[in-house]
């Protein structure tokens, strides 16, 4: 293929790249699906958790949030 200055361009490695690109291109996507997956159950599960132990769970809350304010105040 001939570009404006006149000289063949190698098409080969377009191709190689626009391969390279597409199996990256697919990993990203997949992570992504795993990732949304296990983040959908941790947070289930978390939920599951906090209906089982209300009062527990608003201790704790409390008291992360007692702590993250004492250390962010200095």
């Amino acid at each position: 293929m001939n570009n404006q200055t006149g000289t063949t361009m190698d098409t080969s490695t377009d191709d190689h790249h626009d391969g390279r690109f597409e199996a990256l291109k697919h990993r990203a996507i997949d992570a992504k699906d795993v990732a949304m997956t296990r983040g959908s159950a941790l947070i289930a599960r978390a939920s599951d958790t906090i209906r089982a132990n209300p009062l527990a769970a608003v201790g704790i809350a409390f008291g992360v949030g007692y702590l993250g304010m004492r250390l962010l105040r200095r």
